[in-house]
């Protein structure tokens, strides 16, 4: 036997021979619990591994697919009895077992891909010197009935090359999220666009002398989604914020000798955006309310040589109010599932709103402060 074939013999011993695999997957006809197709691929591949061992040929069609196809290189063996010949045929000159690692496995509708591992054999070639050789490999396990799964395609590459990804594999995960159709996620928008809030307060203290001094927040606040998924991927989410964002700012006017403080808390936030849906990527749009409480005032800092230090007493006082206002929300999210019910997701959001007028306090007039904002976020969520 060349070493070309016996490197091609070896590996797909090697491939049958690799620790169980935990599988997650659809039978052909209906689904399959997890634990069903975790003892299936276990069974089949220390059955499989046995009959190879003891080079019993009907032992090991049964764990073998009819159409197997074996690949390396260019040498193709197809069909389950030119498989099992080629596993029962003794090595010559092969002087240790195999050494191999576990794959990585990704997991199908329907069982299992393999692949990533080295396997490696120390043989003797006809004419050759004992070598160690080294190669990668990938195998694709099918479920061919409802009580077991068997081996239906192993293709192999010398190291460092990796085989062509063996085709018949549709994913599990991605498909089983798919089809889920209520979706709750959480995620705390951080801010990225510097015409927020906070930024457009301090931006109003600047222009009209006071110097900004001293500013705490905005703190974090979370937000729940509760998404329904309806026909043709459209989709309806709503959205309501755990908590309240604060941010507080602090000025002084050197001319008139006064300090200002502004306090501005986001308490909620309510919205329903509807979306359609493509591919995992989302585009939604839909109204937003928000409950906004506000409090501004001026204070004099004493300095009797400051001529307007009287005047700018009498008429400085806190003053607080509360707003509801509307506004429209786009945003746009990706979703990545990490097991068929659980995913994290990427989510921009652009919140327009129009301008609120804060109050005047002592020699502070109302302006105008920019409320609207753009927000980047990452979420985690259940599906189901």
């Amino acid at each position: 036997m060349t070493l070309p074939r016996l490197l091609l013999g070896a590996t797909a011993l090697a491939a049958a021979c690799a620790p169980a695999t935990r599988t997650v997957g659809l039978g052909p006809v209906k689904p399959v619990p997890i634990r069903i197709i975790i003892l299936q691929d276990s069974t089949a591949r220390l059955a499989l591994d046995s009959a190879a061992r003891r080079g019993d040929r009907t032992a090991m069609a049964r764990w073998l697919a009819d159409d197997i196809i074996i690949v390396s290189g260019t040498d193709t063996v197809h069909g389950r009895d030119a498989a099992a010949r080629l596993l029962s045929r003794p090595w010559p000159g092969t002087s240790e077992p195999l050494h191999f690692a576990a794959g990585n496995p990704e997991y199908c509708m329907d069982g299992a891909y393999e692949s990533g591992s080295a396997y490696s054999i120390v043989a003797h070639g006809p004419t050759e010197k004992a070598d160690t050789v080294r190669f990668r490999y990938g195998v694709l396990w099918k479920q061919v009935d409802s009580s077991r799964v068997a081996m239906r395609a192993v293709a192999v590459a010398p190291a460092p090359w990796t085989p062509t990804k063996l085709k018949g594999c549709v994913l599990a995960t991605p498909v089983r999220f798919e089809g889920t159709r209520v979706r709750i996620s959480v995620f705390t928008p951080a801010t990225l666009a510097r015409w927020n809030t906070a930024a457009s307060v301090r931006d109003q203290f600047d222009s009209r002398g006071y110097v900004p001094t001293d500013q705490t927040g905005p703190t974090p606040w979370a937000v729940v989604g509760l998404r329904l998924r309806g026909w043709k991927g459209l989709s309806l989410e709503g959205l309501m914020t755990l908590g309240s964002q604060h941010d507080s700012i602090t000025a002084f006017n050197s001319t008139t000798g006064s300090s200002i403080a502004s306090t501005f808390r986001r308490s909620s936030l309510v919205g329903a955006i509807l979306g359609y849906e493509w591919h995992r990527l989302r585009l939604s749009a839909g109204p937003i309310f928000f409950t906004d409480t506000w409090s501004i005032r001026e204070q004099l800092l004493l300095d009797w040589d400051n001529p307007n230090g009287a005047s700018l007493a009498g008429v400085t006082k806190p003053d607080s109010w509360t707003e509801h206002r509307a506004g429209l929300l786009l945003e746009a999210a990706y979703s990545f599932p990490i097991a068929p019910y659980l995913f994290v997701e990427a989510r921009a959001q652009q919140w327009s709103v129009r301008s609120s007028q804060i109050h005047g306090a002592g020699l502070f007039p109302p302006v105008n402060v920019n409320t609207s904002g753009y927000y980047l976020a990452v979420a985690t969520g259940v599906a189901f």
